[in-house]
């Protein structure tokens, strides 16, 4: 019996075999590897559709794929001000006023309130958003490819902590810190140093800018003031709270240049050349601006603006962002930036200050300020 059925499995398990090998198709023969370069093959596209090629993809310039420098932010401590400085573009990227030198009250943002204060932000935050993103103290020569360099590339920085990671400095009465980010760019033959010297009892940052391309400094720079600078937390704009603008010392006077006029100008909008020599070009709201005082005057004042819907009061309105293009010398002589309140008493003492600090003549700030008449 067993023998029978060990016969009966045996067939049964022939006949699976069999089969199986006859209703499952084999599997195809393994195609040889391509190779590395492939032969190209026309296709034919259906009728009316352009045909595709495929593009290579381009390959980045040894200077920018060597571009290893770490990304750091560097924020300094004052009892005045709380300053923050991005390597990408050696740009500032939020400064904040905490207190008036001259009354030495604290000061906040119109968006606290008695029980809630906010800090006092100069710095667009609706510029730091764009792309290209807009940020004041960037660089400029007029250069398109160059100035995409400037702001778009890690500099080394030093003078605070190591070589890599964000850094805080606090700085306390009498004190002073240099800040200086270096760029050297091989395939453009681009150097650039630029320094930033904070001043823990003064509104006013020296500044010295050296840029060189193939040994040889270039003949004109340009450092960004603005994108509206003033309280980012005001969410209405009056009478007396006015809209940040331009304002410029150009050929022994003062010139004041609305957002809006900017941004309508019929023969450029969104751009206007001021014609003549710059004492000290600013952006500011009513009770704040920052200021920029080449080492010494110099042609070539651009004003831009660009239009965005602002929707903090519920419903759209349209706002500008407004920057000013102020000249400065290259070969590492010294201007300043005055950041801070537009106090007749302190933007006085700082005028009194600059004549010795330039070594030029007078220069008034108090045009800073607009009185109304």
């Amino acid at each position: 019996m067993q023998q029978k059925r060990l016969i009966l499995a045996l067939l049964i398990s022939t006949a699976i075999l069999f089969l199986w090998s006859y209703l499952v198709p084999k599997p195809p023969a393994p195609q040889p590897a391509a190779s590395n370069q492939a032969t190209p093959q026309q296709t034919t596209s259906p009728a009316g559709t352009p045909a595709t090629t495929s593009t290579p993809l381009p390959v980045a310039s040894p200077s920018v794929a060597a571009n290893a420098t770490p990304h750091r932010i560097i924020t300094i401590k004052t009892p005045l001000f709380e300053a923050k400085l991005d390597s990408l573009g050696a740009e500032a990227i939020s400064w904040i006023i905490k207190k008036n030198k001259d009354s030495q009250q604290d000061i906040y943002s119109v968006a606290g309130d008695k029980k809630t204060h906010v800090p006092l932000e100069l710095v667009s935050q609706e510029g730091l958003k764009r792309q290209p993103r807009e940020a004041p103290l960037q660089l400029s020569i007029r250069d398109a490819s160059v100035d995409s360099l400037l702001s778009s590339t890690n500099y080394v920085v030093e003078g605070v902590g190591s070589n890599t990671g964000d850094s805080e400095v606090s700085l306390g009465a009498g004190e002073k810190r240099r800040v200086t980010f270096l760029l050297n760019d091989p395939a453009s033959g681009l150097d650039v140093v630029k320094t930033v010297e904070l001043d823990a009892d003064s509104y006013i940052a020296n500044l010295e800018v050296t840029i060189k391309r193939g040994g040889q400094v270039v003949p004109e720079g340009r450092i960004k003031v603005g994108p509206s600078i003033g309280d980012q937390g005001v969410k209405h704009y009056t009478f007396y709270s006015v809209a940040p603008e331009a304002v410029a010392a150009v050929a022994d006077k003062v010139e004041r240049h609305q957002a809006q006029a900017i941004n309508e100008n019929k023969g450029s909008p969104d751009h206007m050349l001021v014609q003549g020599a710059v004492d000290w070009a600013a952006v500011g709201d009513t009770y704040f601006s920052m200021v920029a005082i080449p080492a010494k005057k110099l042609a070539g004042l651009e004003l831009q603006t660009t239009q965005y819907d602002y929707s903090g009061n519920g419903k759209p309105e349209k706002r500008y962002l407004v920057t000013a293009w102020v000249p400065i010398p290259t070969d590492g002589s010294r201007s300043l930036i005055y950041t801070g309140p537009k106090d007749h008493y302190l933007l006085t003492q700082a005028s009194n200050q600059l004549p010795q600090s330039l070594g030029r003549g007078n220069i008034d700030l108090e045009g800073v300020i607009d009185y109304g008449w």
